[in-house]
C-alpha cells in the first residue's frame, strides 16, 4: 500500500471508523526501518455517518513482527471499528483511495442493517466469460476477476483488475483487453524468464546462496515457475515461485501497458 509523502496528518480530529476489514499486510516506512499494519475498509463509515464505498487505507504504526502476526487474526470479510489518528484524507489524482492513520485495538462488531445488506449483495456470485481466458469470477477482496488459467502448459492464477467491478460493461471490455495481454505475456515468457535469470541469478549466487558450489543458469531456471499474473489498470506484474531461493520471498516482475519489463524485484 503506497502512502502520500506529503499527507498531512496532523489534524487533531481523532473520529472512530467501521467497516469490512481487507488485509494487506505489514510495510515498510521510507527509512526502511519503521513498520505498519496496512489494511483496508470497504464499505466504511465514521461512526453512525454515511456509509462510503470507496477504499479506506489505514496503517497502524507497529513493529513489522507484530503486523505480520496481527494479519493472521484477519482473513478479511469482517466488521470492525477502530479509533483514527485524523480525519480520513480524500482520494486526490495519484491516490484513488482515502487514508488514515489508526490506533489499535482493532475491535470486531456486528453488522448493522446497512452494512449487513452490502454483505450479502457481495455474497453474489459474479462472472464473466471471455471466449480465450474463460469464466472469470468476482474476487470482492480486490474488486478484480479471478481464474485458475491453465493452457500453452501453464497453470497459473490469473487475475483482472476493473476500474467498476459492478459495471457489466465494464468488466467485459476490461477483461476483453486483459485477454490480449494475457496471449502476449504468455508468448513472451521465455524472454521475461531470461530477464529474470539476468537479475536475480548472480544475486542469488553472491548473497542469498547458504552452501554448495554457485549453481548454473539452468538449474536457476528450473526453480523458478509462474504462480500468478495480475492485469492492472495500467501494465501487469507476474509473480513466479523459486522453491525457496530466496528464503520463501517471490520474483515479482512488473510490466508495461505495452508488455515490456519494466522492473524485477523480491516480493513478499
Amino acid at each position: 500500500m503506497t502512502v502520500d509523502p506529503d499527507a498531512d496528518t496532523s489534524s487533531h480530529m481523532s473520529p472512530k471508523v467501521e467497516g469490512i476489514i481487507t488485509p494487506l499486510g505489514a510495510s515498510a516506512g521510507s527509512d526502511g526501518k519503521s513498520w505498519s499494519l496496512g489494511f483496508r475498509l470497504n464499505p466504511w463509515r465514521v461512526k453512525s455517518g454515511e456509509i462510503v464505498l470507496t477504499d479506506l487505507c489505514i496503517q497502524i504504526p507497529m513493529d513489522k513482527d507484530e503486523a505480520s502476526a496481527a494479519m493472521s487474526d484477519w482473513p478479511g470479510g469482517d466488521v470492525v471499528r477502530l479509533q483514527l489518528c485524523e480525519e480520513p484524507l480524500q482520494p486526490r489524482e495519484g491516490y484513488p483511495w482515502w487514508f488514515a492513520h489508526g490506533s489499535l485495538p482493532l475491535d470486531r462488531i456486528e453488522p448493522d442493517s446497512e452494512i449487513g445488506a452490502i454483505i450479502v449483495e457481495r455474497a453474489k456470485t459474479r462472472a464473466c466469460d471471455d471466449p480465450e481466458l474463460g469464466r472469470l469470477t468476482l474476487d470482492r477482496r480486490f474488486d478484480s476477476y479471478a481464474t485458475q488459467r491453465q493452457a500453452n502448459g501453464l497453470d497459473y492464477e490469473l487475475s483482472v483488475e476493473t476500474r467498476d467491478p459492478e459495471d457489466d460493461v465494464e468488466v467485459a471490455r476490461a477483461i476483453r483487453d486483459a485477454s490480449r495481454h494475457v496471449m502476449s505475456f504468455e508468448r513472451n515468457l521465455p524472454a521475461i524468464s531470461d530477464a529474470i535469470a539476468d537479475e536475480m541469478l548472480d544475486d542469488y549466487n553472491e548473497t542469498w546462496r547458504e552452501e554448495g558450489p554457485p549453481i548454473s543458469r539452468t538449474a536457476f531456471m528450473k526453480n523458478v515457475r509462474l504462480s500468478s499474473f495480475v492485469v492492472c489498470l495500467e501494465g501487469a506484474v507476474a509473480y513466479f515461485d523459486d522453491n525457496d531461493l530466496f528464503a520463501g520471498h517471490a520474483i515479482e516482475v512488473r510490466l508495461s501497458p505495452d508488455g515490456e519489463v519494466e522492473q524485477i524485484s523480491l516480493a513478499g
